[in-house]
């Protein structure tokens, strides 16, 4: 396995612990393996948990900046 794939594994998130929506967009991972992309707050964290396996963040995916204070693309953060 290489280091970025060890990387990419890593920032993904059992469902046990819950998404802060405010970080939006996220990925979900269904049981059956497809990824759905999701850009608005959920109505039912219950219902992910039934249906979902692990959850990212789509900004802990992309790569850091190397000269802008170590920001990620696509980050809009001051």
């Amino acid at each position: 396995m290489t280091e970025a794939e060890r990387y990419i594994n890593s920032v993904w998130h059992d469902m046990k612990e819950k998404s802060d929506f405010k970080k939006l967009p996220v990925l979900l991972k269904h049981k059956s393996g497809v990824i759905h992309f999701i850009d608005s707050t959920p109505t039912s964290w219950k219902y992910l948990i039934k249906h979902y396996v692990k959850w990212v963040y789509i900004r802990d995916l992309l790569p850091m900046r190397k000269n802008n204070n170590n920001k990620r693309y696509g980050d809009k953060r001051k």
